[in-house]
């Protein structure tokens, strides 16, 4: 029953972060998701590994809202024939999704610490949620994992050609990096996609 209700409260808390969406609340998530981070000794560098893709992809959201969205002009460049505006609300929102995100993952990191992903989905499926929703939580898992192996594997063959011996190499080598985590995950997605409307789930 502990796991059980361990579980309920965590897919809560995520619920109303998205909701509420609102600094303070996360905040006080994030506090809390630090103190049972202590209480269950949850090693660093694993959560360190979880923040690893959704810094990628809040790093890429801040960026596309502080000059893609707004109406509070921060800061304007005129680069050749080509204007690029900063906006000074959109980075206010990109930077609360962002944080947004970092509690969200956190709080998936210690629910699934706490709670094995096959112990998690059983609790899932029994609490009478709709069986896509497991269907769809293995599969991520599953295809997030695999995904961060490829990082993984690039990140050290990068590391074997001295990708990062100073910090001008180690911002280009992260950028290629980024860039090619989010083309294989697109392509994954794809392919993923064919799949599952091959087997009907399109009907």
């Amino acid at each position: 029953m502990k796991d059980e209700l361990y579980i309920i409260l965590s897919m809560l808390m995520i619920i109303l972060i998205v909701i509420i969406n609102k600094p303070a609340f996360a905040i006080a998530a994030l506090i809390l998701s630090i103190a049972l981070h202590i209480l269950y000794r949850m090693p660093l560098k694993r959560l360190l590994m979880r923040w690893t893709l959704a810094l990628l992809l809040g790093f890429s959201i801040v960026m596309a809202h502080t000059f893609m969205y707004g109406q509070v002009v921060l800061h304007t460049w005129h680069i050749g024939a080509m204007t690029l505006t900063m906006y000074a609300d959109g980075l206010t929102n990109g930077l609360r999704m962002l944080l947004n995100i970092l509690v969200c993952v956190y709080v998936m990191a210690l629910m699934t610490y706490r709670v094995r992903i096959e112990r998690l989905t059983s609790i899932i499926g029994s609490l009478a949620i709709l069986k896509p929703f497991v269907e769809i939580t293995s599969m991520t898992y599953r295809y997030i994992s695999m995904l961060y192996e490829q990082l993984l594997t690039i990140y050290r063959a990068q590391r074997m050609r001295l990708g990062y011996i100073n910090w001008k190499k180690g911002i280009r080598s992260a950028g290629y990096l980024g860039g090619m985590v989010i083309i294989r995950a697109f392509d994954r997605s794809t392919e993923v996609y064919k799949a599952m409307k091959a087997r009907g789930y399109n009907d």
